[in-house]
């Protein structure tokens, strides 16, 4: 479901960035990847479900920012959040088909 890829593809966009030269080594963009993966992990948005999404969740933006910002390599609670939001916006604007 294009639900389920949302997560995914944010994780996709930060490997894209860290693989930039301004962000080679980049500790907070790898931290971000680390909360991501373990969200995509367990599976909160079930990749097999029929479902329609009505909004791209804006706190998208908020990681994709939140990666570039060094000051939260330290502070995984906050990323946590973040992460958090954002699988919280998904299911708000998901709906199931059949």
């Amino acid at each position: 479901s294009i639900a389920a890829m949302i997560l995914p593809y944010t994780i996709g966009v930060i490997l894209d960035d860290l693989a930039q030269p301004p962000t080679y080594g980049s500790t907070s963009h790898e931290a971000f990847l680390d909360v991501l993966l373990n969200r995509l992990e367990q599976r909160d948005i079930p990749p097999n479900l029929k479902t329609v999404i009505t909004e791209f969740p804006a706190s998208f933006e908020n990681i994709i920012t939140g990666s570039r910002d060094q000051s939260l390599t330290n502070d995984r609670k906050r990323m946590e959040a973040m992460v958090e939001s954002m699988i919280f916006q998904i299911k708000q604007h998901t709906i199931l088909i059949n």
